[in-house]
């Protein structure tokens, strides 16, 4: 008797799940924003029907999936569109990165963490020595009631067909996903992202899908990335990119183009005041030297390089290590004059 309350139980409460997702799938199905409309109006208009944050985050994942379409001129042209949130809302397409950052910012709008996640799929093609060095993908983590889940909203919302057409076919399948079977398609660049007791590495990636899934499943664990991604929102925008890039490299060396940019950014922030003599001069002085260490890092990774697609990043690290180094060159002198003591 017992066990049949608990089926019954189980079933009705299946029901009313479902019933609520077809309230809210219907609901922002209809909704439409005139191009001037603020990401947290949106936010707030397409959340009116939902109960939860799991409601919430569907109601997010489904409007974008059913009103962005994928931007195929970006597979002519090669070119990345403005992802930008705003931007997207007003084209009514975007590539990966466009519908990530939608989907973050929505989602930030009412209060549920999440995070941008760039790493690697198995495209046509794809093999550890010719696509591991360049990032092709990105999507999401959210935390909600206190749970990593992944998401894909770029391929929820449909797919690309042999003549690159788009065609819209939403589905749920990237929606709150599995991390294991997540792993078996998408790679993050820094592993805490794979939401897994122990990461799968580059090279067990490339293996078919089932065997991915048998390996992630059967790994001891290695590695507390709830312990870890606790610390990461303790940090601030520079912490997270420093910790983020130690990841990186150490988890696979063979991509260093995405850690130089991160470094090249972090060694603005640290800059970016480095003339404001408004602030004193051991304050500037410490932050120049910890954004020469960062260009450094970031033009030792490059300098070897013959790709002349990274021509132009290495000039700008180039550029912006030489003027850290004459800054710090130049106040030398009045660092000691001063008898100021450094951190």
């Amino acid at each position: 008797m017992r066990k049949i309350l608990f089926t019954l139980t189980a079933i009705v409460i299946s029901f009313v799940a479902y019933a609520q997702y077809d309230i809210i799938d219907d609901y922002v199905k209809k909704l439409k924003f005139q191009d001037d409309v603020s990401i947290e109006q949106m936010a707030k208009l397409i959340t009116d029907k939902s109960k939860t944050e799991a409601d919430k985050v569907r109601a997010n994942f489904r409007w974008i999936a059913t009103n962005i379409v994928y931007d195929v001129n970006y597979l002519i042209t090669g070119k990345i569109p403005d992802s930008s949130p705003k931007e997207v809302v007003k084209s009514k397409k975007a590539v990966c990165q466009g519908y990530s950052n939608l989907f973050k910012a929505l989602n930030e709008a009412v209060g549920i963490q999440t995070f941008f996640v760039n790493g690697y799929i198995k495209e046509s093609g794809f093999s550890f020595e010719n696509n591991f060095d360049k990032i092709n993908h990105s999507w999401n983590i959210a935390l909600i009631n206190d749970k990593w889940y992944h998401f894909d909203v770029t391929w929820a919302s449909g797919l690309i067909n042999d003549k690159n057409e788009y065609i819209q076919r939403v589905n749920d399948k990237y929606l709150f996903a599995d991390p294991y079977f997540f792993v078996t398609e998408h790679l993050p660049a820094d592993p805490m992202f794979q939401l897994l007791p122990c990461p799968i590495m580059p090279n067990e990636f490339l293996k078919r899908n089932k065997e991915v899934l048998r390996i992630a499943k059967h790994k001891k664990e290695c590695f507390s990335f709830r312990d870890t991604l606790n610390e990461y929102l303790k940090f601030d925008t520079v912490q997270r990119l420093i910790k983020t890039v130690n990841r990186q490299l150490r988890f696979n060396a063979s991509n260093y183009v995405y850690p130089v940019l991160q470094l090249n950014k972090i060694g603005y922030y640290y800059t970016k005041d480095i003339n404001d003599k408004s602030i004193n001069i051991k304050t500037r002085y410490e932050n120049a030297n910890h954004a020469y260490k960062h260009y450094k890092l970031a033009y030792d990774l490059l300098k070897n390089t013959s790709n002349y697609e990274l021509k132009p990043i290495k000039e700008i690290v180039k550029t912006n290590l030489e003027s850290t180094k004459n800054f710090i060159e130049n106040n030398k002198l009045a660092i000691r004059s001063k008898n100021i003591q450094l951190n």
